[in-house]
Formats: structure tokens, C-alpha cells, sequence
């Protein structure tokens, strides 16, 4: 049987995702006119009476409802064995910086309560998010990202079709429920008749995809601020893996530099429990010619999702992390091939990531350890995160501003 606080989500929910074609339904009209709620709440009866002050009163209702939107318990990570790195360093053994031992290995459920952050998507006006159709950043199989503004605040605008709009609610959810100084922030949605903007902060500087491959690129990585970038990502990953997220398109195509302080942005949630991926411009020529998106990237997809057709989970972020790793450290493609068959017979084959013998000593044990075939052989984010951070004569107070 439905429950009374679920009638009034179902509710909150059309009027949110489809607020042009319900205010045209006669049926929606009367229904949303008056919601009579009786809730039991220690052991009293309120009404809701939601014809005046209707967003107040709502929210006075999610208050006393928080049962409703928060997760049952944070997300599994990895059975990682320190034996399996061929011998990690034994002072990070002995300081317990891999002490998880977690069990579930599988794919995170996607939250049945999800519907409940829709009273807090950040619908504007369509006309308060501008932009020029001459500056494009990005573009994919269901939205193109454009150069634009939200009010006078600069945004990088993504624009996805209507008939795909149900289904982007979710990576609106998915952005809506992070907040991390490593991941991009979703600033506001507009709708219009036939399509969807998400405005997403622009972040002022280039991909890392960039960043490696190019020569013009303004932007320079040291060894450290190579580790501090990896840093970044490994704690990007262990916050959205915390919260049962995954995010299926780890690339460096994803991942922006800023010009400032190159510091590490982890962007693109087209893939985070749905099927879309966006493909940057100055992301890989090799990803976006020979190897079609079709729910990852397949240079940067862990064998048991590639050749295995097995669901993504938090694991297979991580082989794409250890790939992303490979091509920061030894600035060159992790892998040698020219089509897709010599890819993934190298896979078959279990081999090494080509660029892997390019790594620096200092990192090469983790970064191995997370292309393990064995996926429950690899390392969680956290102990990637645990492992850089003892990366010798890294300076976090000139870097970070202060000391961890």
C-alpha cells in the first residue's frame, strides 16, 4: 500500500521533472489543489494543507520526515591484500593505513528514496542560464556543454533533449547529493519546452587529458604536483564511493586542472547510475575515433566490464583510476594498440598496461596494484588516498594551505 508521505513525493516529483506539461493536465490541477496528509508523528495527526505556502509547507514536511532521505549505510570498497602488491612498503603495513577489510564486492543499489531530493532541485528561470552556441566544451551522446552564464556567474552550460529528461533527473540527483572540493558543482537546472540546461561551475584551467598530451598546454606538472593531483582524484573517489556512487568514466577527459592552483576537479556525471558520457574536446583523439562511448571508455574500462560485459562497480572505478595514474606519472598512453580487437585480446591475456613501466618507483607498487585483473585484489580510494599521502617530501602546507 502506498504510503501517505510517498503520495505527496509522487506528487512533488511531476510537478517538479514536467512543470509545463502538468500545469496543462486538469487532472494534476485538481490534485495538486488541496493534499490532505494525515501522518502519525508521536502518536499527533498533522494536516497538510498544501494550497498556500505550498514550498514551506513542504519543507516543514521533509524536516520532520529525515528517515526518508538519507542512505541505509555507507558503501563497500575493496578486499585488498597488501601480500597481493608484491610487498608494499612494511612501515605503511605496520601503521595500519590498509586496515579496511571490507566484504561486498558488488554494484551499489541505486537509492529507492531517491525521489526525495526532488523538492531540492534548483529549477530558475531557462532565461537566467545563457550561452553561445560558438563555444562548445564538450559534447555527447545525449547533451552538448556549452560556454555560458548562470546570472553573471560563469557556467559550463550542458543541454540535454526532453525525451532524455526523466532519465538526466538522475545525474541531477547524483550531483545534488555531493559536495567535495575535488568535484564540480552543480549551480543551477532551467527547462525549457523541448530541453533541459544543467548549470555546472566552470572551472578555469585544462584536462588533465590535456595537460599530458600537449605540448602547448600552459599548464606544467612537477613529480609532487603529480602526487597531489593523484591525491585529489583518490579523495574524490573514496567520497562518492562513500555515498554509493559510481562513476563508471574515470578519464583523464574528465578531470580538469585549474590554471590557479592545480587543483584537481573530477567532472562528467552522465554515467553515475545511467547511461550517458560526454566527451571533452581536448579529450583523447584514440577514445573518441577508434573506441565509440557506449557506457565508458573503453581504454579506461576494467577488463571484467570490457570483455566480460559485467555491471560497474566500485572496483572497476578503480582499475580506471590505476589506468588515469599510469598516463599522469609517465606522461604517455597506458596502452599501445590501434583498434579495438588488439585491446582487448591484450586483456584476455591479462598484460600490463604498457605505460606502467614508465611510473616512478615511488608510486609504481599502488598504481599496479590498482590494474590488478583480479578486481578484489585492488586497493580501495581510501587506501590509494593513505598510500599517496606518505609519497616522501610532499609539501601539504604549500599546497593545500595547511598541514594534514
Amino acid at each position: 500500500m502506498v504510503q501517505p508521505e510517498e503520495n505527496v513525493l509522487i506528487l512533488l516529483e511531476n510537478s517538479l521533472l514536467n512543470p509545463i506539461q502538468n500545469s496543462q493536465d486538469p487532472a494534476n490541477q485538481q490534485s495538486s489543489h488541496v493534499i490532505k496528509d494525515t501522518v502519525q508523528n508521536n502518536s499527533s495527526t498533522e494536516d497538510f494543507n498544501l494550497t498556500k505556502s505550498s514550498p514551506k509547507r513542504m519543507k516543514d514536511y521533509y524536516c520532520k520526515k529525515p528517515d526518508l532521505f538519507i542512505f541505509d549505510q555507507p558503501a563497500s570498497e575493496s578486499n585488498f591484500d597488501m601480500q597481493s602488491c608484491g610487498g608494499l612498503s612494511k612501515d605503511l603495513s605496520a601503521s595500519n593505513i590498509f586496515e579496511e577489510n571490507i566484504e561486498d564486492h558488488s554494484t551499489p543499489p541505486i537509492p529507492t528514496k531517491s525521489l526525495a531530493f526532488n523538492h531540492r532541485l534548483p529549477f530558475v528561470a531557462a532565461e537566467k542560464i545563457k550561452y553561445s552556441e560558438n563555444t562548445i566544451l564538450g559534447r555527447g551522446n545525449y547533451g552538448t556543454v556549452y560556454k555560458g552564464y548562470f546570472l553573471d556567474t560563469p557556467a559550463a552550460v550542458k543541454i540535454i533533449q526532453s525525451v532524455q529528461s526523466l532519465d538526466h533527473i538522475q545525474e541531477i540527483k547524483v550531483c545534488l547529493t555531493m559536495s567535495h572540493p575535488n568535484i564540480v558543482r552543480l549551480m543551477a537546472v532551467g527547462q525549457r519546452e523541448n530541453d533541459i540546461l544543467l548549470a555546472n561551475e566552470f572551472i578555469h584551467g585544462d584536462t588533465l587529458q590535456k595537460v599530458i598530451n600537449s605540448p602547448k598546454c600552459p599548464i606544467k606538472l612537477s613529480f609532487e604536483e603529480k602526487a597531489f593531483v593523484g591525491i585529489d582524484m583518490s579523495l574524490a573517489i573514496q567520497y562518492i564511493h562513500e555515498r554509493k556512487i559510481i562513476h563508471q568514466d574515470i578519464k583523464p577527459a574528465n578531470v580538469m586542472i585549474t590554471f590557479l592552483n592545480k587543483k584537481a576537479i573530477l567532472t562528467d556525471w552522465g554515467l553515475a547510475h545511467m547511461k550517458d558520457s560526454v566527451s571533452l574536446n581536448m579529450g583523447s583523439h584514440m577514445s573518441r575515433t577508434i573506441f565509440p562511448q557506449n557506457g565508458g571508455t573503453p581504454l579506461y574500462m576494467s577488463p571484467e566490464c570490457q570483455i566480460q560485459y559485467e555491471a560497474a562497480t566500485y572496483q572497476s572505478d578503480i582499475w580506471s583510476f590505476g589506468i588515469l595514474l599510469v598516463e599522469l606519472f609517465s606522461g604517455k598512453c597506458a596502452w599501445n594498440v590501434k583498434d579495438m580487437i588488439s585491446f582487448n585480446r591484450l586483456l584476455s591475456r591479462k598484460t600490463q598496461p604498457h605505460g606502467l613501466a614508465d611510473v616512478p618507483a615511488s608510486v609504481k607498487e599502488i598504481v599496479t596494484c590498482c590494474v590488478k585483473y583480479n578486481r578484489y585484489e585492488r586497493p580501495s580510494a581510501t587506501q590509494v588516498v593513505r598510500f599517496l599521502k606518505k609519497i616522501p617530501n610532499l609539501d601539504f602546507c604549500n599546497h593545500y594551505g595547511y598541514m594534514w
